[in-house]
């Protein structure tokens, strides 16, 4: 069994006078304020492109991939985040599990130099905490997918390395780039490749890691980029948001035009919490441990509100309207319409429903991940649901019907509940992902 030997930016570098036959791992951080797309390391070899790993099968042997993770193909896939909470451009193992297997296929034994692996989070989930096992699958006995209950040395792995990156209390985040070589310039001819991924902490249930990419270098593979040269993040693919010269004539205003949060604000905050983020022309609650409900800074009456949003698996959120500083929260003022992931929500109240109040048996959702449209009309006369065109329900509120509904309603405790004939539209971001684009509204001038 080789003895690993650690190298680490974060402390101090190992030289090159590493022993023969000895693992030498570089672990380098950048911070998370400096931190870029690029994953440019001084000593760490950017993410490659086109690495035996590129071809390789990646399989999970024990746990499960998060709801809100992006699925294995992005981690050999050469493509990066653009930025340091992105869900959908990283894998990571689910909510409170302490991590799991992952099992890597290169389809055939080949002579590997080194293995690379790449993170990036703002907060705990941005180091790295693994044991790397690799074999050639010769060895009687070998099991190809070990879980947890089973030593994998015992059944014909070789123990490479044990990773660890986290840092002093109080910087987890930043980005990651770790470098596992061998002083001989070669680690071993393999065909498997087992990482026995752990969180990093159980503090709360966000503490599995971001992983961006991993890859597998052979003495075959192009040179790899020099340290400071980047892999191309992944583009943003989307058309900037623009009103027709006919939406505008009708008033139609953007409230997000695809770059950036101006105009918003959090609720009790004058500025935004980074838990939000713009990515791919979206609005997205990246990261509902830290995101809270986001608000217009405007107030609006009545309205008209059309918006696309695509809802995580098992999501859970709302669109509240008339909310005011009067109460502690959005909803101790604003009545909301859920939206959720009506097959795996756990809420009995439905995506397009007036939460509480108005429901409907008509079901006109696209699946988790899949891109809904929404209309509300929200006037003193009438309001209206219309969920990918189909009308949910209408009423009126303050009328009797409504005012006997909220009596009945959890919200009757709640005296400054729908009591307000204006206020801030909420976009809800503390139950779990969810993206917003294409955000319109007419405002509708109150009849005389």
């Amino acid at each position: 069994m080789n003895r690993t030997v650690i190298a680490s930016t974060l402390v101090v570098l190992l030289s090159t006078a590493t022993p023969p036959g000895e693992v030498k791992v570089v672990v380098e951080r950048n911070d998370k304020e400096q931190a870029r797309a690029a994953f440019a390391f001084k000593n760490v070899p950017a993410p490659a492109r086109r690495d035996a790993g590129s071809k390789a099968k990646f399989s999970i042997v024990d746990g499960h991939g998060d709801g809100n993770s992006a699925g294995l193909e992005v981690l050999n896939d050469g493509r990066l985040p653009g930025g340091q909470d992105q869900p959908t451009a990283n894998f990571f193992f689910a909510q409170k599990e302490d991590g799991g297997r992952l099992a890597l296929d290169l389809g055939s034994v080949l002579e590997i130099q080194r293995v690379n692996t790449y993170s990036w989070h703002p907060n705990t989930r941005g180091p790295q905490v693994y044991k790397l096992y690799a074999a050639d699958g010769t060895a009687t006995g070998f099991d190809a997918a070990p879980r947890r209950a089973t030593d994998p040395q015992q059944c014909g792995w070789q123990f490479l390395a044990a990773i660890d990156t986290r840092t002093e209390p109080g910087r987890p985040g930043g980005q990651y780039g770790v470098s596992i070589t061998d002083a001989a310039g070669v680690l071993g001819k393999f065909r498997h490749l087992l990482f026995d991924v752990l969180a990093t902490e159980q503090v709360d249930a966000f503490g599995n890691t971001f992983y961006s990419e991993i890859d597998v270098v052979t003495a075959a593979d192009p040179p790899p980029e020099p340290p400071g040269a980047a892999a191309p993040a992944r583009a943003a693919d989307f058309t900037p948001v623009e009103l027709t010269d006919a939406e505008r004539k009708d008033g139609w205003k953007l409230l997000f035009d695809g770059k950036d949060l101006t105009g918003w604000h959090s609720f009790g905050r004058k500025e935004v919490r980074p838990g939000w983020q713009v990515e791919d022309g979206a609005i997205l609650c990246a990261d509902p441990h830290d995101a809270g409900d986001l608000c217009t800074n405007d107030q609006y009456g009545d309205f008209e509100l059309v918006l696309d949003y695509c809802i995580a698996p098992g999501g859970n959120s709302g669109i509240m309207f008339h909310v005011t500083d009067a109460g502690g929260a959005t909803w101790a003022t604003g009545p909301e319409c859920q939206l959720l992931d009506n097959k795996a929500g756990r809420d009995p109240q439905k995506a397009g429903w007036l939460y509480g109040l108005y429901d409907t048996d008509v079901d006109a959702t696209r699946p988790a991940g899949q891109w809904n449209h929404l209309r509300l009309l929200i006037t003193k006369d009438k309001c209206e649901h219309v969920m990918n065109g189909v009308k949910y329900f209408d009423y009126v509120l303050h009328s009797d019907d409504f005012e006997q509904r909220l009596a009945k309603s959890k919200f009757a405790s709640m005296p400054k509940f729908a009591k307000f004939d204006a206020g801030y539209i909420a976009l809800q971001g503390d139950h779990g992902l969810i993206s917003f684009r294409n955000i319109k509204i007419r405002p509708i001038e109150a009849k005389k």
